[in-house]
């Protein structure tokens, strides 16, 4: 199979196998934090799904590929969107340069997407406007954005992990959703570097690949550890101890 296909299948199986559980159990227990998670995660299986139907079908290069293509750049940007109101919420609920900063990434992936809209360009294939880099911009920063967050906490919760005042699967959950969201900071980095120079397209393929795996394989291990991986953590901070 295609490495890139495959990649592109682990991440529409792990995103929705993620998002589901965690967005029944949210709106049963009216737990917002959970809805917004389950959400951005359930958003980025909706765009995978979507974009692996524009490229690997007889869809490509028609018009119903095209509309494909338009779907999985809205689920981009609404799984960003929740993503950061999940970071908002979360991290910094009282902030309000956070909340500043939530509605002008908004405010920039919604004008990117219908200005370059005005130009025929709502596949976002295109890299001769603004307009695209304005939403792969703001896609990028509420990844980086949820990377720095998750990350900075985690290094406080390890320290009282290690002394045994917090649960050691916490901590590494919030390692490992730095590692999920910075993957895919780095994958739309180089989307935009494939947008600015096609011909590296080739060259990027299986780099782009391995961040995908990589940042799947995070998002399972963060939410759904196998008994193995979950023994090995705690041990792992015991060690620390």
């Amino acid at each position: 199979m295609n490495p890139e296909l495959a990649s592109h299948i682990i991440a529409i199986a792990v995103s929705f196998g993620v998002s589901l559980p965690i967005l029944r159990q949210g709106i049963r227990s009216g737990d917002l934090p959970a809805v917004l998670l389950g959400a951005a995660v359930g958003f980025d299986g909706i765009e995978w799904l979507f974009w692996t139907l524009c490229v690997f079908t007889p869809a490509y290069e028609t018009p119903l590929g095209d509309a494909f293509a338009v779907v999985c750049r809205i689920g981009i940007s609404a799984a960003v969107i929740c993503l950061i109101f999940f970071t908002r919420v979360v991290f910094r609920p009282r902030d309000r340069a956070a909340g500043v900063a939530l509605w002008l990434l908004i405010a920039a992936m919604v004008v990117g997407l219908f200005g370059s809209g005005t130009v025929g360009d709502w596949g976002g294939s295109r890299n001769d406007h603004a307009w695209n880099w304005i939403e792969l911009f703001a896609q990028i920063a509420g990844y980086g954005w949820a990377a720095w967050e998750s990350l900075a906490y985690h290094l406080k919760l390890r320290r009282r992990a290690v002394r045994g005042l917090a649960d050691p699967l916490l901590a590494n959950r919030l390692l490992l959703w730095s590692l999920y969201a910075g993957m895919y900071c780095t994958t739309q980095i180089g989307y935009g570097t494939v947008l600015a120079f096609y011909e590296t397209l080739t060259q990027l393929d299986m780099l782009l690949v391995a961040f995908t795996i990589t940042g799947q394989i995070s998002l399972w291990l963060a939410f759904f550890p196998p008994p193995l991986f979950a023994r090995w953590v705690r041990a792992a901070y015991a060690a620390e101890s």
